[in-house]
């Protein structure tokens, strides 16, 4: 009996340095254990550190890229911008420029406009003052021809008063003459008469003288009377026509003086007849005058009224067209600005990249103190309370520590507290 409790101790003894044994290596395989879950803890950390700045890396090249791509698309936009915006400038101000031009242009026609309709006024102007000039000069010389006629008639009716004066005079002087000539035919007939006498008287004393007597001495002295007569009968006779002749003389002489007065008057009708029509042709030609300056001023006036229109349209059209031009340069513009790009806004900055935070970990507990193996009660005497004892201990650790029970998974002990064998 005793030796069987010996050899049972034997092993009991056994069993226990093979659990110290056990109890050692499963020490040091849960430490091992326990660094290698650390050590691959510390690598999972670095190698999700390494991810984590990798995809931060790739995060913050895709962020610059897509940033640098905005600040390049905001800088094309910009300079864009800036184009049209130039090309907006150089059409204004070439639309200014071109308006400028046009309301120049614009200017200077109305300014023409007003030019030649300024000298179409002032042409009927001095074509009415010329007008008037010429209906004053022309009625100046109606009045110095109706002056002139009247002078001329003054100097007709002088001159045919003259003529009747001339030939009243002349007509007194020949009724002086054809006296004078009578009366001196008479002398000569009374000289020639006495002459005659004293002939026959001196041809009677002579015949006397002779001492004739009877017959003979009266015919001879019959004869002598009848010469006498006869010589004085046709000295009477050369007297009676002499006034016969002065009386028809005389009367040729008052007819010539009648027909004188008739043609004097005559005249006088005619010469006043013709300064009549002078005047009234003269007056008719004033009558002509007046109207035709009367019709020069109403044409005048019309014209002038003409180019007052023409004024007033010429100004409404300059104002018509400064407004056209105006309107187009503003729709020049409108089209311009129209063409004008929107002034660029930069989106908004992408927000930078979230930095992955590293993973929660469980912090690796460390292995518990696994109760070592003890040394089995004596059995020599039949008493056995080591089995119940480890049974008791492992129970314990295994409910306490997990690690300790993967520790000790392998490890089973019967009723007995006899190690059955490790599982590992």
């Amino acid at each position: 009996m005793a030796d069987a409790n010996q050899i049972q101790q034997n092993l009991n003894n056994a069993e226990y340095d093979w659990a110290n044994d056990i109890y050692g290596f499963n020490d040091s395989q849960k430490w091992t254990n326990y660094y290698h879950q650390l050590e691959q803890q510390y690598v999972g950390i670095l190698k999700e550190k390494a991810q984590i700045n990798l995809k931060m890396q790739s995060d913050m090249k895709g962020w610059m890229d897509r940033e640098a791509i905005r600040q390049h698309g905001l800088k094309q936009e910009r300079r864009a911008y800036e184009k049209s915006l130039q090309i907006y400038g150089q059409q204004a101000g070439f639309n200014s420029i071109g308006a400028e031009i046009a309301l120049n242009d614009s200017a200077r026609a109305y300014q023409d406009t007003l030019t030649s309709l300024g000298f179409q006024d002032r042409d009927l102007l001095l074509k009415y003052h010329e007008g008037g000039e010429t209906a004053a000069y022309e009625t100046e010389g109606l009045t110095q021809r109706i002056n002139q006629a009247d002078e001329v008639a003054q100097l007709q009716v002088r001159g045919a008063k003259l003529n009747k004066d001339i030939a009243q005079a002349e007509a007194a002087l020949d009724k002086l003459g054809l006296r004078q000539g009578l009366d001196e035919t008479r002398a000569k007939a009374a000289f020639k008469m006495q002459d005659l006498r004293k002939e026959y008287l001196q041809k009677e004393g002579a015949q006397r003288n002779l001492g004739q007597a009877g017959r003979s001495a009266g015919k001879a002295i019959q004869a002598l009377l009848a010469s006498h007569g006869a010589t004085q009968a046709a000295i009477v006779d050369s007297i009676s026509r002499a006034d016969a002749s002065e009386a028809l003389n005389f009367r040729k002489l008052s007819e010539g003086l009648e027909n004188t007065a008739n043609k004097t008057n005559l005249r006088y009708a005619e010469i006043a007849k013709n300064l009549s029509h002078t005047v009234d042709q003269a007056q008719h030609a004033q009558t002509g005058i007046g109207m035709k300056f009367s019709q020069l001023g109403r044409r005048t006036e019309f014209g002038r009224e003409q180019v007052a229109a023409s004024r007033d349209s010429a100004e409404l059209q300059y104002g018509a067209d400064q407004q056209r031009i105006l309107m187009d340069k503003f729709q020049a513009d409108l089209s311009a600005w129209g063409s004008l790009q929107l002034k660029p806004e930069a989106t908004p900055v992408e927000s930078l990249p979230i930095i992955t935070p590293l993973m929660e970990r469980t912090t690796v507990p460390k292995p518990g103190e696994a109760p070592k193996p003890q040394m089995g009660v004596d059995t020599v005497d039949g008493y056995n309370a080591l089995g119940d004892m480890v049974n008791f201990g492992l129970g314990a650790l295994m409910t306490t520590n997990p690690a300790t029970a993967n520790a000790g998974a392998g490890m089973m002990v019967d009723s007995g507290s006899n190690f059955i064998g490790n599982t590992f």
